[in-house]
């Protein structure tokens, strides 16, 4: 199997769950720390995709590149008391020529058996991405099965985060391939001791539907996903959009036709809820961080910031954004700021419809610090410190895994 480069315009944040942090600290006099630098050897490079943590406070990612046979990795980082983190490779891809390749798009956690779940861009049965799983063997390691391959009809390119359902049911998209060649919204069902099925929900790029989603998806609480896609829609800047489940299977409606103005455009990232039922989410063309709210069945999307000053602000906000308790709004930019290398920014509501941005890094701050913060949005953990990735930089050049605290 060979390695093909990731094109920038298909790399994404992803991921997409519901993140409200259960307690806010605003951060005065931020200090941010490299706490691994990927690129050591044999390690993963280019980490992609959300960080998920374990109750230990371990925390899980994958990288685009990298490992034993240069097609990624699934990678745990440890913490150290008083000294830096461990890194473990838990599986380098590309075993077989069949064998999953370059995930992007994080892993998630099943609530029973503590499995990792993730997607792929390449490889698979047919190389056109797949969805695995990686179970925790007895006496220690960690085992892979591919759990679905992309054949092109059903999607091509997994390179959104898995969601799951109450039911144990995975959903996500592809990034091209179905019915149109724009994608695709599938669900993956297990069978007790057989394999998993796909149903693909939704094909993009019909008439003046949206195309290539990018960010992943989320749901509500009364089990409706809610995503965007970079491309298409009546404008073909991209779209935010809701799918619904019916009796008679799901519907696909348009909620946002993003038109390159003020509200901005193509998006790379996923929305995220607010308590109030309340989506954000940011566009990275249009270089923007909006808020949508919902009355009387019409959704209205305002823009809460522009990214006027790239020298200043940083440019590029590409993995989806995060709420604090109190509303606050956090992010990254990918490009610019006082470094050059990318920001990660605050913005508090301050009265009214006015809110005040503030970048509390400016990457890279020292020649070892990360630079370009492209694809993991910030996490929010419980002793009040931020954790994210950067996709380049560090000791090695490979990315690093980093934190900022107050």
């Amino acid at each position: 199997m060979q390695k093909r480069n990731l094109s920038l315009v298909f790399l994404a944040a992803a991921i997409v769950a519901v993140t409200v942090l259960g307690a806010s600290t605003r951060l005065m006099a931020q200090a941010e720390k490299v706490l691994y630098s990927f690129g050591n050897g044999t390690d993963g490079v280019e980490p992609f995709g959300d960080l998920v943590f374990d109750a230990a406070g371990n925390a899980y990612i994958t990288t685009g590149n990298g490992g034993a046979f240069g097609m990624g990795t699934v990678c745990k980082l440890t913490p150290h008391v008083g000294g830096p983190w461990t890194e473990q490779v838990l599986y380098s891809f590309g075993t077989s020529g069949t064998d999953a390749a370059n995930p992007r798009s994080g892993v998630i956690f099943d609530d029973a058996h503590q499995n990792l779940y993730g997607t792929t861009i390449n490889g698979g049965a047919f190389g056109m991405g797949a969805v695995f799983e990686l179970s925790p063997a007895t006496g220690g390691g960690w085992t892979e099965k591919i759990i679905f391959s992309f054949n092109g009809t059903d999607g091509q390119l997994g390179w959104d985060k898995l969601v799951f359902d109450t039911h144990g049911n995975l959903y996500s998209t592809s990034g091209i391939g179905g019915a149109y060649g724009q994608g695709v919204i599938y669900e993956l069902r297990p069978h007790a001791g057989g394999p998993w099925t796909q149903t693909v929900l939704h094909n993009f790029g019909g008439g003046t539907d949206g195309t290539q989603s990018q960010g992943g998806l989320i749901f509500d609480h009364e089990g409706n996903l809610y995503g965007m896609t970079t491309y298409g829609g009546t404008n073909g800047l991209g779209t935010v959009f809701e799918l619904s489940p019916t009796e008679t299977g799901w519907t696909e409606t348009v909620i946002h036709n993003f038109a390159g103005g003020a509200d901005g455009a193509n998006p790379f990232a996923g929305v995220i809820f607010d308590p109030a039922g309340n989506l954000y989410g940011v566009t990275y063309f249009g270089q923007t961080v909006f808020k949508m709210t919902k009355s009387g069945g019409i959704w209205t999307l305002q823009t809460l910031h522009s990214f006027s000053d790239n020298a200043t602000m940083g440019s590029g906000p590409w993995p989806t954004v995060t709420l604090d308790a109190e509303g606050n709004i956090y992010g990254t930019a990918q490009f610019g700021g006082p470094n050059n290398g990318g920001t990660a920014f605050e913005m508090r509501p301050v009265g009214g419809d006015s809110w005040a941005y503030e970048v509390i890094h400016s990457f890279p701050s020292t020649p070892t610090d990360g630079v370009s913060p492209s694809f993991t949005p910030l996490n929010f953990r419980g002793d009040n410190t931020f954790y994210s990735t950067t996709w380049q930089g560090g000791a090695f050049g490979g990315g690093t895994l980093y934190e900022i605290k107050p």
